[in-house]
């Protein structure tokens, strides 16, 4: 079973997964967005509020959990987008560079949003 490291909210009920052995990418969860526990997840800012408990399950502050392993087989490579270190990387730099985290934030979720071109 993989440990789960990080899990962080994107656009259009997405998550990003990063699990300790490396493996990471983006999940669409908006399918699974119904019925009286997941729905109040429509709620951008509740969605926004995801985090990993004690026990490596995806959770919310509403009581909704995933198990990550169960969404193992639908991760969408983040390399198909940006890669993770890259990503990380530009991230510290902005902020190192007394940037305000909200404006690193947003250069993020503009690369995750509009990834460059690859050849």
């Amino acid at each position: 079973m993989r440990k789960l490291k990080r899990v962080i909210a994107r656009p259009d009920y997405r998550l990003e997964l990063l699990f300790e052995d490396g493996l990471s990418g983006l999940v669409d969860i908006k399918h699974r967005l119904f019925g009286p526990v997941f729905a109040p997840l429509l709620d951008p800012e509740l969605f926004a509020r995801v985090s990993i408990d004690a026990y490596g399950a995806i959770v919310w502050p509403n009581g909704a959990d995933l198990d990550p392993d169960a969404l193992i087989s639908r991760i969408s490579p983040l390399a198909d987008f940006v890669e993770v270190d890259a990503l990380d990387r530009g991230y510290q730099e902005m902020a190192s560079d007394e940037m305000r985290e909200a404006d690193a934030t947003e250069w993020v979720e503009g690369l995750l949003a509009h990834p460059p071109a690859t050849s």
